[in-house]
């Protein structure tokens, strides 16, 4: 099981954890790095192992590049936690995704 954050530079810059400033060179994997650990945080509660993997660029086609390099056999995405009448609502990177991929797509909109 993979695990993915995907971070946009702009993203990374606002998370604080560079001294970089918006318009500055970024090193990617300074960017990949930070995606990675933030995927594992979000992992922890798990009890299966996985990989936690960073990826930097537009989180919906990194996402779906991912699966088909890696031949997923389907990808789970997380919705955000929304009202019982939200969650018939995606996200547009959750829709992209569903719309876009070429394996199964499940969903998960949690509690």
């Amino acid at each position: 099981m993979h695990i993915i954050h995907v971070l946009s530079t702009s993203e990374f810059v606002d998370l604080g954890r560079t001294k970089a400033k918006k318009g500055d060179s970024i090193d990617l994997e300074s960017v990949k790095n930070v995606a990675s650990d933030i995927a594992e945080e979000a992992a922890e509660p798990l009890s299966s192992q996985f990989e936690a993997i960073g990826l930097m660029g537009d989180p919906a086609d990194e996402i779906i590049n991912y699966a088909d390099e890696q031949n997923a056999r389907y990808i789970v995405v997380a919705g955000r936690k929304r009202s019982p009448a939200g969650k018939a609502i995606f996200g547009s990177v959750n829709q992209s995704i569903l719309l876009n991929s070429d394996c199964p797509v499940v969903m998960s909109t949690g509690n």
